[in-house]
């Protein structure tokens, strides 16, 4: 995905995008290609989805996560085991900040976590979802991205885990936290630990505390043995049930994407404060 990026940062004004080769899309792709399209429409250019190199199933699945009615394609019916592919537009005033809050709360709650997939208690899932809308405000604070933030998931019944991915075009965690410590000599695996690190933020203001917001997150991957995984410019980040790495790697991409992976098992997860589920029968 991020040679595409490449790619297209090299190209005219039109790009086509051709699926010949496409088996299939992860909600990764999926979130990453719209947003990677609104980005050569923001400069002023034309982002061209080939629909008839698109195989039957791959199209299917881009029916069920509206990515395909979203960019003019065939529409279908929508949802199924898709987390639709929507945009968030970056907020402008301090009241479309809030409503911007609502429309990624509802999101969250109603078409990722609430769906059933994870046996999660209420206050535990509220929770999760608070900690992942951190993650969304942080994008449009601080990666100072023009075109918003990209987002989309996915459950896989026969793998029993459900992802969602949240990407952005900004300006990458990086290049916030070297920023902010002043420090433009900061290794970018550094960066990401940091950012990704309790009590940090390149918030300025005094009376917001708010880092990226993956505290609750990194505790619940590592009993549910699900996964985090954040890219930033030239690193990467994973946390799951064994290891918590930051690394370099050999491409870039210059914003950011997280990749959420909660795997669908039949433990219940709850709050230590909250009491146990109702009887089943």
């Amino acid at each position: 995905m991020f040679e595409i990026w490449r790619q297209v940062n090299d190209c005219g004004p039109e790009v086509t995008f051709d699926f010949t080769r496409c088996g299939f899309l992860r909600p990764n792709a999926v979130a990453f290609l719209g947003g990677l399209a609104r980005l050569i429409e923001s400069r002023s250019g034309r982002a061209v989805i080939d629909w008839d190199t698109i195989k039957d199933d791959v199209l299917a699945n881009l029916k069920k996560n509206d990515f395909a009615c979203v960019f003019d394609g065939p529409c279908g019916l929508g949802v199924g085991n898709a987390v639709p592919y929507f945009e968030f537009p970056s907020p402008s005033t301090e009241q479309d900040q809030a409503s911007m809050k609502n429309i990624v709360w509802n999101y969250l709650t109603k078409l990722w976590l609430k769906r059933g997939w994870v046996n999660i208690g209420e206050r535990l899932n509220n929770r999760i979802a608070e900690k992942t809308l951190e993650i969304f405000v942080n994008a449009f604070e601080h990666s100072k991205s023009q075109i918003g933030v990209f987002a989309c998931g996915q459950y896989f019944p026969r793998l029993r885990k459900v992802e969602l991915t949240v990407v952005d075009f900004g300006v990458g965690i990086p290049a916030r936290v070297r920023e902010f410590q002043g420090n433009p000599y900061i290794l970018t695996k550094a960066c990401l630990e940091w950012a990704f690190k309790g009590g940090n933020s390149t918030q300025i203001r005094q009376d917001v505390s708010r880092g990226v917001g993956l505290g609750l997150l990194k505790t619940f991957v590592r009993m549910n043995k699900g996964k985090l995984e954040i890219y930033s410019h030239d690193a990467y980040g994973i946390i799951d049930k064994d290891k918590e790495v930051y690394r370099k790697i050999d491409t870039f991409f210059k914003g950011t994407l997280v990749h959420i992976t909660f795997s669908c098992d039949e433990n219940y997860y709850k709050l230590a404060s909250e009491p146990p589920p109702g009887p089943l029968f």
